[in-house]
């Protein structure tokens, strides 16, 4: 379950869910939480490859 806002901006991005609102405001996010969002696309992946 998603625990960050980045996190969370992150998944609505993978499901397309994302609004251009939303969108803004990740890629503010972008320049702040490097490392957040790392961890998050890190973790997803890692979930699509055990999932196979």
């Amino acid at each position: 379950m998603p625990s960050t806002r980045v996190e969370i901006l992150i998944n609505k991005l993978i499901s397309n869910s994302l609004t251009p609102e939303e969108l803004d405001e990740l890629l503010m996010l972008l320049e702040d939480s490097e490392e957040d969002i790392t961890k998050v696309l890190k973790e997803y992946f890692d979930r699509l490859v055990n999932d196979q």
